[in-house]
């Protein structure tokens, strides 16, 4: 049967282009744990679209750092930052991350709570980007939350329109849609 999803790489790309034109180029990947497929998909996103900006700059001046969570939860956003702070505080150069990509917007909430426990201001020392828009954290976080928003209404409608039409024989496998960015404090 046919069926929709979003594009988990796209969306990641997008989100990293977000951060590189707004000149960050220490960047922090929070990602999910490493076997789940939308995980494996946000990490090529992330890395193509820096790949990218490199190739249309010339510069190779970004620098990367991915870790990934045990789950995709605040406990494990937290857990994270807390040691990826304590790496980068141990790291001769000192050259913190002035942005962070967390695959979904839970595990942003635990990075915020983990950055600001650690002395460490939102935005003005570091920028944080979610993936989801769950209006009850994206909306409800002190600063608001930029996010990239998972079309569920637009996809379940789609969809449901496809399958009244009778055009389910006609349907690729997968239908993937895009995740705007939804650009907030």
């Amino acid at each position: 049967l046919p069926s929709v999803s979003i594009d988990d790489r796209a969306g990641a790309a997008l989100a990293i282009e977000h951060l590189l034109a707004l000149g960050h180029e220490r960047i922090c990947f929070l990602n999910g744990p490493a076997d789940m497929r939308q995980s494996v998909q946000r990490l090529a996103g992330v890395r193509d679209a820096i790949e990218h900006w490199q190739h249309l700059t010339g510069s190779d001046s970004v620098q990367l750092s991915v870790y990934n969570a045990q789950a995709y939860t605040a406990q494990a956003g937290y857990a994270a930052t807390e040691n990826a702070v304590t790496e980068a505080r141990a790291a001769s150069n000192g050259a913190n991350p002035t942005a962070v990509f967390c695959a979904n917007d839970l595990l942003a909430v635990g990075v915020m709570s983990a950055l600001r426990g650690a002395g460490i201001s939102i935005p003005n020392d570091v920028s944080v980007i979610g993936f989801d828009d769950l209006a009850l954290i994206s909306t409800n976080l002190d600063p608001r939350l930029t996010t990239m928003r998972l079309p569920h209404w637009e996809m379940a409608e789609w969809l449901t329109r496809e399958l009244a039409a009778g055009h389910a024989a006609g349907l690729p496998d997968v239908t993937r849609f895009p995740c705007p960015l939804i650009q907030r404090a």
